[in-house]
């Protein structure tokens, strides 16, 4: 029994030896997968592509592209069964089963209007997440720059404190040989605040890394490494262009553009609440076997007839409310 014992416990710890290891190489890989792009073009295209808030706008807007065709629908059709528990008895026989299939139809306009707001809000959102996208680059790029200079700024600052430290022996023997104490003691307090600046430059980048981490959307946790750039030359843009191009491509503006069109809209579809709809229909009466009179003519037929029905927009304060609200909204 014992060496049975020792058998089950020899292959459990075997096993569990086994997933530790697993564990241990996974967490191994998950640590070298650092993101290694040294590049601005790297960093917006890693922003663009995985940043959770850009993923939201575009979200946000393919659900506002899904309410277009919701709106430019008819209601849906109402089928109604009436069942006679008593039936009603006619010339022709006992009415036992009425069916209705019935279509309510706006009024001209209505759902066209309604169509042309939700479009107008789609796009409207469309140029939001552009406007985000062109806020994401302008961060992520000031970010990748502001971590560039700390990195430049840790490098020459270090390399001060390596030139002073070099002096500090010479100094110092200069005084052993009678020399004034003074340059000495100045040595070392600016040594002792380059050292500190040093520090301080190492705790800006832990933050400005972990800025980017999140802008990023990287899983993880490590320092990433210094970026790279090449100063690009500057053409001069004339200012005439450049304010053409805002008033032509900006996405802000043109979302508001689609914001007003989705405004008058829906101005038009408040002022076309004032007009009726119209619902038409179809009956179709289930006529019994007829027992009172089986000779009368037609006896057992089953008539049919059409209907229609018409709103009336009788609240008139609602439909006012309703108008100034779409031109406040506008």
């Amino acid at each position: 029994m014992n060496t049975k014992y020792v058998a089950v416990l020899a292959v459990c710890c075997a096993f569990f030896f086994l997933f530790s290891a697993k564990d241990i190489e996974a967490k191994d890989k998950a640590e070298k997968a650092v993101f290694a792009a040294h590049t601005l073009e790297a960093y917006i295209q890693r922003s663009l592509d995985a940043n959770p808030g850009l993923k939201m706008f575009k979200a946000r807007y393919q659900a506002a592209l899904e309410r277009v065709p919701q709106a430019a629908s008819l209601p849906d059709p109402m089928f109604q069964i009436t069942h006679f528990v008593e039936s009603v008895q006619t010339r022709t026989g006992p009415q036992e089963n009425v069916f209705m299939l019935s279509q309510r139809i706006p009024w001209f306009g209505k759902l066209s209007s309604s169509e042309q707001a939700a479009s107008a809000e789609a796009q409207a959102l469309w140029h939001a997440y552009q406007n985000q996208q062109l806020l994401l680059v302008r961060k992520v790029s000031l970010a990748f720059f502001e971590y560039g200079f700390t990195g430049r700024a840790i490098t020459l600052t270090r390399k001060n404190l390596d030139w002073l430290t070099q002096l500090e022996p010479i100094i110092e023997e200069q005084v052993k040989g009678g020399g004034d104490i003074n340059p000495l003691l100045r040595l070392k307090v600016e040594v002792g605040k380059i050292a500190d600046k040093l520090e301080s430059l190492k705790q800006r980048r832990i933050v400005q890394s972990a800025r980017i981490t999140e802008m990023l959307a990287l899983p993880e946790t490590t320092l990433i490494e210094w970026p790279r750039w090449d100063v690009p030359p500057v053409d001069v843009v004339d200012g005439r262009t450049l304010v053409g191009a805002i008033e032509g491509n900006n996405p802000e503006l043109q979302m508001l553009k689609r914001k007003i069109a989705s405004g008058q809209a829906r101005q038009e579809s408040a002022r076309l609440a004032s007009y009726p709809d119209v619902t038409v229909g179809i009956n179709y009466i289930q006529i019994g076997d007829p027992v009172v009179n089986p000779a009368t003519p037609d006896a057992g037929a089953d008539p049919w007839g059409v209907t229609a029905t018409i709103t009336i927009p009788l609240w008139f304060d609602k439909n006012e409310a309703a108008r100034a609200e779409a031109l406040a909204g506008k």
